[in-house]
C-alpha cells in the first residue's frame, strides 16, 4: 500500500452496509454520496436517523468547504423536521376545528328545527284553542288541559333529539343560585300586582272584584299550573330560547335570544287581548332574563308559578281577559 493511501482520512465505520455512512477513502464523490443517502433519509422523514451529519465537520481529513456544507444540511434537515412536526400540528388542529364546526352545523340545524317545530305548534294550539272558544263554551280547566296536552307533546319531542336535557334547562346545576335569585326578584313584582289591585279596588276599576282576592277565581288550574309552568318555562326558555341564541351569533346574542321569545309569546296573546299579550311579553322578558343566569328553568318556573297564581287569584288575569284597548 503506498502513501497516498494511509495518508487519506476514513470515516467512522458504520453499524452495517446502507446506514449512509461512509468507509474507506474519502473523496469529493464520497462525500456527495453520503449526503446523497441522508437526504434520502430526509425525504422519508427518518430525521433521527441522519442527526450524524452534524458530525461530518468533526471527522478527520474534512475540508473547511464540506464541513461548512455539513452545517448547512444539518440545520436544513433541523428546520425541515420542525415545520413537519409544525404542519402535522397544524392538520390535526384544523381537524379539530372541522370536525367540532361540523358538529356545531349539525347543532345548529336541530336547534332551528326545534325552534320552528315549537313556534307551529304553538301556532297551532293558538289557533286550535282559538276556534274551541269561539264555537264552544270552555271551562278554564278544560282550557287549561288542552294547553297542558300541547306543551306535553313538545315536550315528548324533545326527548327524540340527541340534544342534552341539561343544554335545554333540564338540570339541577346552580338550582340553588337560581331559586333564591327568582324568589328575590319576585318579591318586588309580588308587591306591585298588590298595589296595582288596590289601586283598581280604590278608582272602582270595573273586572278587578270587591275585594283584594277573587277566591272564586280559585279552582283546580291552579293546582294544575304547578306542572304547565314548568312546562311553559321549559317550551319558552329551555327550547326557544336557547334555540335563538344557538342560531344567531355575536356578543349579544343572547338578548336578542331573550327579545325575540318575548316577541313571539306576547303574538301569541293576541287572542285573548293585547293587553294580555304586552303583560306576557314583559314578564318573558323578564324570566328571559332570569334563565340566562343559570340556565335551568327551577327558578324561573317557581317564579312563572307565583306570578301567575298570585295574579289570578287577585283577579289581573280576568281583568286583562276582558281589557280593550
Amino acid at each position: 500500500m503506498d502513501k497516498k493511501d494511509t495518508d487519506t482520512p476514513r470515516l467512522p465505520e458504520g453499524p452495517g452496509p446502507g446506514d449512509g455512512r461512509l468507509t474507506g477513502p474519502v473523496g469529493d464523490e464520497d462525500h456527495l454520496e453520503y449526503f446523497r443517502r441522508q437526504a434520502e433519509r430526509i425525504t422519508r422523514g427518518k430525521y433521527h436517523e441522519a442527526a450524524e451529519v452534524h458530525e461530518v465537520s468533526s471527522w478527520p481529513g474534512v475540508s473547511p468547504g464540506v464541513a461548512r456544507f455539513a452545517e448547512s444540511f444539518g440545520l436544513m434537515a433541523v428546520k425541515l423536521e420542525a415545520r413537519e412536526h409544525a404542519l402535522e400540528a397544524t392538520i390535526e388542529d384544523l381537524r379539530r376545528a372541522n370536525e367540532q364546526l361540523a358538529e356545531s352545523l349539525k347543532l345548529r340545524q336541530e336547534f332551528t328545527y326545534i325552534f320552528l317545530t315549537t313556534v307551529g305548534a304553538l301556532g297551532l294550539y293558538s289557533l286550535v284553542n282559538s276556534l274551541l272558544v269561539a264555537t264552544v263554551q270552555l271551562s278554564s280547566l278544560v282550557a287549561r288541559v288542552v294547553e297542558f296536552g300541547a306543551l306535553l307533546s313538545i315536550f315528548g319531542f324533545i326527548r327524540t333529539s340527541r340534544i342534552p336535557p341539561g343544554s335545554l334547562g333540564l338540570t339541577t346545576v346552580r338550582a340553588r343560585q337560581s331559586i333564591a335569585e327568582s324568589l328575590v326578584a319576585t318579591a318586588p313584582i309580588v308587591a306591585l300586582l298588590f298595589a296595582a289591585k288596590a289601586w283598581m279596588l280604590s278608582r272602582g276599576i270595573l273586572w278587578a272584584g270587591d275585594s283584594l282576592f277573587t277566591w272564586l277565581a280559585l279552582d283546580w288550574t291552579y293546582a294544575l299550573y304547578l306542572v304547565v309552568a314548568p312546562l311553559q318555562e321549559f317550551v319558552a326558555r329551555g327550547m326557544m330560547q336557547t334555540s335563538v341564541e344557538r342560531v344567531l351569533t355575536g356578543r349579544h346574542s343572547w338578548f336578542w335570544a331573550i327579545l325575540i321569545v318575548a316577541l313571539v309569546f306576547g303574538v301569541f296573546h293576541l287572542q285573548v287581548s293585547v293587553p294580555m299579550a304586552l303583560v306576557s311579553m314583559a314578564f318573558s322578558f323578564f324570566w328571559g332574563l332570569l334563565y340566562n343566569r343559570h340556565r335551568t328553568i327551577i327558578g324561573v318556573s317557581i317564579s312563572h308559578f307565583i306570578i301567575g297564581n298570585l295574579a289570578g287569584i287577585l283577579g289581573l288575569w280576568d281583568f286583562l281577559v276582558r281589557a280593550r284597548l
